[in-house]
């Protein structure tokens, strides 16, 4: 019987056969060599290849302004890092995650309302991840898993740790990050454009509110 795997580029097959595909023959090696080849195999990909092939599902609902909406697009490029890909409906959603705003206290109630038609949901039997991100989660803190049913809160400093703090949420905990930063600019994360037109995209000249953007409703 001959197994055929492709090989990660640069990576050479044993006995110097070609780099792109090598062939295991069960009567030449034994059951050990062909798991120590597979456990090579798999280390080598990257890991949005292996998680391409079994991705959860993210719904993120954005509250506020537009930078609240660059903000969605990072958070939902993070998320890949932990096998979500954001879905086109809430009904397909493993995980819900609310970006909120805090200028008024009319924003804060909509959230507040908005995780209790969550709650509902979820005591109806769905199973499901709620989050509650920016402005309001740095704000009320603890208050949003304690007191509204959240299972996970993070400031907007903090969601490169939202691979970690979902991590603990499936895992039956609660798990919160409302570190704030003055250097944390997530220059390093390209967004992912999940709404909105395909061909723009929004370029971030500054963190945080002032209340002073032109087109702030303060």
């Amino acid at each position: 019987m001959v197994s055929l795997f492709l090989c990660p580029q640069g990576w050479e097959g044993p006995s110097g056969l070609s780099p792109c595909t090598t062939l295991l023959r069960e009567d030449r090696l034994r059951l050990g060599q062909e798991k120590k080849i597979l456990r090579l195999f798999f280390s080598l990909l990257s890991p949005c290849t292996i998680f391409a092939t079994n991705m959860k599902h993210l719904w993120i609902e954005t509250y506020g302004c537009q930078m609240n909406v660059a903000d969605s697009e990072v958070v939902a490029s993070v998320m890949r890092m932990a096998g979500y890909e954001p879905c086109d409906h809430i009904d397909e959603a493993d995980a819900v995650f609310l970006n909120t705003c805090s200028v008024r206290d009319n924003a804060e109630q909509k959230i507040i309302h908005r995780l209790e038609a969550l709650n509902a949901l979820r005591r109806k039997g769905r199973k499901l991840i709620v989050g509650v991100l920016g402005c309001m989660a740095e704000r009320v803190k603890e208050g949003l898993l304690n007191e509204h049913g959240a299972d996970l809160v993070a400031g907007p400093d903090a969601y490169l740790s939202l691979p970690d703090l979902i991590a603990q949420a499936e895992a039956g905990q609660k798990a919160i990050n409302i570190e704030l930063s003055t250097t944390e600019t997530y220059r390093d994360v390209v967004p992912e454009r999940y709404c909105g037109s395909r061909i723009s995209g929004f370029a971030s000249i500054m963190r945080g509110c002032n209340n002073f953007c032109h087109y702030c409703i303060v």
